[in-house]
């Protein structure tokens, strides 16, 4: 990168999160590797293996200098290293933080160098989100030491002051000055906690101890920014590329961008518009925090139990190696893992390991050394062997897995934590180092390395929760486990999705590369026990990138909105559920497989000629099958991708054409003058068209690929992606999920006595403090992220009335409380009283699309606001959003237009997505409730002025589109916001009407279902008129959130104004 001119070379490293800047005057071949060089030795001195470099094309010069050092890998033209960019982004942040404190208007080059190498050295010293460790920083695993807050951060970065030499005992009678007018040029890093200092009488940097700090006289400003004045800069600290071209980040973005925050990653495919604006992506819904991935030793532990599989593996040792005395030629190697130790600073470096050769590599048994009869044994297989200590194991019980002493070669103890996860221990020797998910190798003469078993399947292993492994499964379902498991294994011989190879033509290193099988059963609701293959991936991470393996499926807005189109113009909707669709997608690369045990023999029952000649044997003696995939399988990176270009490319040779805004729904004008369209999902489909027979054209053609196996749903009814869908009442689009919601109710660990008549309370967004309450322990904690997860699921699709709720408690899955959990009981005791409650869309005109986006201000703990926001086109919400802002504003006006530019994209989206479909959708409408908001939006600079110029980006946006034709912005009276609902914990009666209007039912539905069971509200006193009734007030000011009062619900009083609230949810519409 350049700032200001300068040229650095900023490096770093993937896991571990530690970022190195040098100043590079000289761009040449040598100067740049002489840099990396430093780079490399600085993290094998910590005893990291830098395998691999990420580099544009400018570094093609140097490739062949660091051939001998490190793996280079350089980038295409015009391609880019996200995550170095994403990087120096942060390092432009910290700099420009920097400058904005100092008085200067312009800085020379020296002390531009040094704010830069100042920004780094602080970013090292925190804690990343995206590195291997919550509690070291990457400073701290690299350099195995912190900074000192009380050497290090005792003066400021530009200060001025004077810096004392240090004395010198041996002369008493000098003339010399003993102080310096000096700039502070922030710490050395140093253990003595020395600083830079820019020395205002000769220009240079020096280094100092002792500085006391002073008022900065006018001189020395005009001083400074004469020498930068004379180093040629301007006063703006530009970061540029190579070429000199700046980055490509806007200012607005600049001024909220968060450190350690995370972009979307890039767009996959340049075709594939996954990054148009509203395409629904991960970062457009409430997330659901992501809780701290469980240990490797608790995923193994879930592994053996679900597998069957006896042993401990906590620690495995490789051929060759014994726990005892012996010596290796040259090195004595050990291996453990889940340990983490600081390396001592007497460790001393460690020198990369040369890579085995192929000569050193045990060869495999001649042919003519076994006769037919006798039983190959893959000598790869017999290099590996488990080792189970005692010792070790009263080792364990003596000490935690944490609490293990290791003692050093200096002989000091130490007692490594046990919050690092996920990392391998590696003795090499005398020496300790760590290597944390990074390729590793070791030099050792008799080492042999293992074909990649156990570990990886067990994290697979470990995750499946709801399937049996092929040995726990017939031990349960007996003889229907076993059925299952051949008509599985019998389809993937049908379908040739492999075939054998001989162990002897395989080298070492296809042998040692080959990847895993393995079978789930599964009982399904008919009883039948269900059969799934599929192959541990995992291994592949390592040379395929996660972008090049991402496929596309279709967004949950686009399905909505397509099923409202096709209600509207009584299509008929068709679903379709490919089977084996991977087995229908031949594999671009070659992949070994390997089948072991009981999954071999069942392959050679089904075809004993073909397989049972290649079945070789491991050191146990259990049967072993190397096949190569000829067909994808369930678990390889690539094979959703591989699939969905394969079905694109056949609809395409029918006929289709891709929607630019979603590509996987596909449309087709047929010579009746009627639109086929196809959504899916992977392999699910959803095929609608007014036009019955083109229906059935299309499931033909698609038949004849896939086989008369493929499921075919019609008559208007069909489940798809968790949504039962229906279409048989004329013009409505239904969305059920019901059993969704009993499957929920029936998880939940707590018995729900209660039945509420809302899914929250007033206080929804109150957070107590902790003194107040208690938070959740371990187990109660991650059932309240899963069931919160599962309502999002919900909220997102169907049950739109709880997604106010459900927001908030996305917010609270880092550190939930007791209130917290109170809140998550509230909306399943909603849900269980409105259990059959389905979500009713109807279409009056698809030319014009109505948006409702309201806002409440301050609301939450922090003062942020909510963003609440609404689309339909007649009745019911067919898209529907509610979120926590993620930026505070001074003012109600201000939130409104943070929610709109919070939606924004999603209207947008929504409009264009639809604009091609053929809808003739000429222009979304906007409506808010906030005047002063509405004429910002409209008219931009027109009615801008000071108080508003920090956020004048969002609203200018706004202006643009509506300019455009896009966008018109309404103004409606509070009490007909539909999106209210979504910004404020209403209750009672004002719940129910914008329920009833968000959901397309009735206001009185809870009393319909639920009179005898539920709490009776309090009635309207005798003879007196409930004013929000009459007014149909049903919100308080845009700015009021909580605090609202309960109104009616059920009595005396109700039965006299629920015909009056039928006609005023009707004309509540716009």
């Amino acid at each position: 990168m350049f700032v200001s001119g300068l040229p650095f070379l900023v490096t770093l490293s993937r896991r571990i999160r530690y970022v190195t800047v040098q100043f590079v005057p000289k761009r040449t071949a040598g100067e740049l590797a002489n840099a990396l060089k430093l780079v490399v030795g600085l993290y094998r001195r910590a005893g990291f293996i830098c395998q691999t470099a990420l580099m544009d094309g400018e570094f093609e010069k140097v490739k062949k200098k660091l051939i001998n050092i490190i793996e280079v890998n350089i980038t295409s033209k015009n391609e880019h290293v996200p995550e170095i960019e994403r990087k120096i982004r942060h390092i432009k942040e910290r700099a420009r933080s920097i400058k904005a404190e100092l008085p200067f208007s312009m800085m020379p080059g020296q002390l531009i160098k040094r704010m830069v190498l100042h920004a780094v050295l602080f970013m090292n010293a925190y804690t990343d989100k995206q590195g291997i460790s919550d509690e070291y920083s990457p400073r701290e695993i690299i350099l195995r030491w912190q900074l000192d807050w009380s050497k290090h951060c005792k003066y400021q970065f530009g200060a001025y002051g004077q810096a004392y030499d240090e004395p010198d005992t041996s002369v008493t009678n000098t003339q010399q000055p003993r102080s310096r007018n000096v700039i502070c040029a922030g710490p050395t890093g140093n253990f003595q906690g020395s600083y830079f200092f820019l020395d205002l009488d000769t220009k240079a940097l020096i280094k100092r101890r002792r500085f006391v700090e002073l008022p900065m006289p006018d001189s020395v400003v005009k001083k400074v920014e004469a020498w930068g004045k004379r180093d040629k800069q301007n006063g703006l600290l530009s970061f540029c590329n190579r070429n000199n071209e700046p980055f490509d980040w806007s200012d607005e973005q600049d001024a909220l961008i968060e450190d350690n925050a995370v972009d979307p990653e890039p767009a996959t495919y340049p075709d594939v518009p996954a990054e148009i604006p509203g395409v629904t992506l991960e970062a457009h819904v409430p997330a659901v925090a992501t809780p701290p991935p469980p240990s490797e030793e608790e995923r193994m532990a879930a592994a053996l139990e679900n597998a069957g599989i006896a042993g401990d593996f906590e620690e495995f040792q490789y051929r060759g190696q014994r726990r005892g005395n012996e010596q290796h030629h040259g090195r004595d190697v050990h291996v453990t893992h889940n340990h983490f130790n600081l390396i001592p600073a007497e460790a001393g470096e460690i020198d990369p390991p040369d890579d085995e050769d192929e000569d050193s590599l045990p060869p495999l048994a001649e042919e003519d050394e076994s006769s037919e009869d006798e039983t190959y044994v893959d000598e790869e297989l017999e290099d590996v062997e488990l080792v189970y200590d005692d010792s070790e194991e009263e080792q364990d019980d003596e000490h935690s897995q944490g609490d293990r002493v290791q003692e050093t070669r200096s002989g000091r103890q130490v007692r490594p934590p046990a919050r690092y996860r996920n990392t391998t221990h590696i003795s090499v020797g005398g020496l300790h180092f760590n290597v944390s998910q990074m390729h590793f190798s070791v030099a050792a003469t008799d080492l042999t390395t293992p074909i990649p078993v156990l570990r990886d399947e067990l994290k697979v292993l470990g995750v499946i929760m709801t399937q049996l492994s092929l040995k726990e499964g017939l031990k349960r379902f007996g003889t229907r486990g076993k059925q299952g498991a051949l008509k599985e294994m019998q389809q993937l011989h049908d379908m040739k999705t492999f075939f054998p190879r001989d162990p002897k033509t395989l080298t070492r290193d296809e042998r040692r590369k080959a990847l895993s099988s393995l079978i789930f059963l599964k009982e399904k609701d008919t009883g039948e026990v269900k059969g799934r293959t599929c192959i541990n991936g995992a291994p592949q991470r390592e040379y395929i990138r996660k972008e090049d393996a991402t496929s596309p499926t279709v967004a949950t807005d686009s399905v909505f909105l397509t099923g409202a189109v096709d209600a509207y113009q009584g299509r008929d909707v068709a679903f379709i559920d490919l089977p084996g669709a991977f087995l229908h997608t031949i594999t671009d690369e070659k992949i070994i497989m390997i089948l072991r045990g009981e999954l071999c023999e069942l392959m050679c029952m089904i075809d004993p000629k073909l397989y049972r000649k290649y079945v070789c044997k491991d050191k146990r003696g259990n049967p072993v099958l190397y096949v190569e995939l000829y067909k994808s399988l369930y678990g390889l990176m690539r094979s959703a991708l591989l699939f969905y270009k394969k079905l694109k490319k056949e609809l395409e040779e029918y006929g289709m054409v891709m929607n630019p805004y979603d590509m996987c729904v596909a449309n087709k004008e047929t010579q009746t003058g009627h639109q086929l369209t196809v959504l899916w999902h992977v392999d699910d489909l959803k095929i609608s068209c007014k036009d019955k027979f083109k229906v059935t054209k299309l499931i033909c053609y698609l038949r004849k690929i896939y086989g008369e196996k493929m499921s075919v749903h019609r008559g208007g009814k069909g489940k798809y992606l968790g949504m039962h869908l229906d279409f048989t009442e004329p013009g409505v689009f239904q969305v059920d999920m019901s059993n969704y919601i009993k499957g929920i109710l029936e998880e939940f660990p707590e018995e729900l006595t209660r039945k509420s008549p809302s899914p929250h309370t007033d206080n929804l967004f109150t957070v107590k403090d902790k003194e107040e309450t208690k938070e959740l322990d371990e187990d109660k904690a991650m059932q309240f992220h899963r069931t919160t997860a599962q309502l999002l699921f919900l909220a997102t699709r169907a049950r739109k009335d709880i997604q106010t709720a459900v927001s908030f408690l996305t917010t609270r899955v880092k550190s939930p409380d007791n209130n917290d959990w109170d809140k998550l009981k509230r909306v399943l005791q909603y849900l269980q009283t409105t259990q059959t409650l389905k979500l009713r869309i109807q279409v009056d005109d698809l030319r014009i699309m109505r948006w409702f986006v309201d806002a409440a201000h301050m609301v939450h703990w922090d003062c942020k606001g909510q963003t609440g926001a609404t689309m339909t086109m007649g009745k019911g919400a067919i898209l529907s959003y509610s979120w926590k802002q993620k930026l505070n504003t001074k003012s109600s006006t201000e939130t409104e237009l943070v929610g709109v530019d919070d939606a924004i994209s999603n209207i947008l989206w929504s409009l264009y997505f639809l604009q091609e479909q053929g809808c003739g959708t000429t222009h979304a409408i906007i409506y808010q409730d906030n005047k002063s908001a509405i004429l910002l939006e409209s008219n931009g600079k027109m009615s801008s002025g000071k108080r508003t110029k920090h956020i004048k980006a969002k609203y200018f946006f706004v202006a643009d589109k509506v300019a455009d034709g896009d966008l018109e912005i309404k103004y409606v009276p509070t009490e007909k916001m539909w999106a209210d609902m979504n910004t404020k914990p209403k209750q009672g009666l004002p719940f129910r009407i914008d329920r009833s209007q968000m959901m397309n039912c009735d206001v009185d539905l809870d009393v319909k279902h639920d009179n005898r069971d539920m709490q009776a509200e309090p009635p309207c006193p005798t003879g007196e008129q409930n004013p929000k009734v009459m007014g149909l007030t049903s919100r308080g000011s845009a700015q009021e959130c909580v605090g609202i009062t309960r109104q009616l619900g059920s009595g005396s009083g109700w039965s006299r104004v629920t015909s009056s609230l039928r006609n005023a949810s009707k004309r509540l519409l716009v």
